[in-house]
């Protein structure tokens, strides 16, 4: 759809998070960083229409332990080498210069997706060249849920953006059952 210059609305981005969170919440558990998600790697299967995660070359065995001691700040790794990979514009910061990997690091390249297809703009059009801000709320509506979901998976910071995907599926089915939210999306959001 992104070739054809078609972009999701935010009822199908919702839809594509509800099939691709419970994939990487699995490969999370155990402990299968993909570290290149982006609209290039996800496929939807003809068959069934649901959306498939491809180009698993570039997964990464972490163990989680070491990726939420290394989510807190630790920047040493014993014994191991970390490997940079990733798309610019889609991998965070911390996993293009330092090869640091976490589940957070695929939910912040998902975010990224997410914007691309929404807005068919690439990532770099949607970053302030001067702060390196992200500035998708200029270009695109979206309801308050989603815009606090997508601020938080895009925080600079990864201590601040959410730390497993089963995270934001709880948020989204919430949502979806018409349950009153009670969540805590408690980091401050991005300016946008």
């Amino acid at each position: 759809r992104s070739q054809k210059g078609q972009r999701f609305s935010e009822a199908e981005i919702v839809q594509l998070f509800k099939n691709l969170l419970p994939v990487l919440s699995y490969l999370h558990r155990l402990g299968v960083i993909h570290r290149d998600i982006s609209p290039d790697n996800i496929i939807y299967r003809p068959q069934d229409q649901l959306p498939v995660l491809i180009d698993l070359g570039g997964v990464k065995q972490v163990a989680m332990n070491v990726a939420y001691q290394l989510a807190g700040g630790h920047n040493h790794l014993s014994g191991s080498t970390n490997t940079r990979l990733g798309k610019l514009g889609y991998a965070p910061d911390e996993q293009l210069r330092l090869g640091i990997v976490a589940p957070y690091s695929d939910l912040y390249a998902l975010g990224v997706t997410a914007l691309v297809l929404m807005t068919g703009k690439q990532p770099q059009e949607l970053i302030d060249p001067q702060t390196m801000n992200w500035i998708w709320s200029r270009q695109l509506t979206v309801s308050y849920l989603m815009k606090r979901i997508l601020n938080r998976m895009l925080a600079s910071q990864p201590s601040k953006r959410f730390q497993s995907a089963d995270e934001i599926l709880q948020i989204l089915e919430s949502e979806s059952s018409g349950a009153a939210i009670n969540y805590s999306i408690v980091s401050q959001p991005e300016k946008t």
